[in-house]
């Protein structure tokens, strides 16, 4: 375990946005990560714009909102071992 806090930036756009979210954060409890914040949900457009940073027009195209936020976890474990955590 590492002595720093590490910040986790979660998202989702698919279905129920903030139960799936919740969920999230209750799993990475549920695999002892202490989160010592959390933040507020925010409502975020998608970015469409190309590797180029040029809009990009996709016709017909539905992309939902996204729904983010911020966990502050404390004690977190190496960075290898707390991807496999979030996965």
């Amino acid at each position: 375990m590492q002595d720093e806090s590490v910040y986790l930036g979660l998202g989702s756009n698919v279905g129920n946005r903030i139960v799936h979210l919740r969920a999230g954060l209750a799993g990475l409890r549920e695999h002892g990560l202490r989160l010592r914040a959390i933040s507020s949900f925010y409502l975020t457009e998608p970015d469409l714009r190309s590797g180029s940073g040029e809009p990009v027009e996709v016709v017909g195209a539905n992309h939902p909102w996204y729904i983010n936020c911020v966990a502050a976890v404390d004690g977190a474990p190496a960075a290898d071992q707390l991807v496999e955590l979030c996965l």
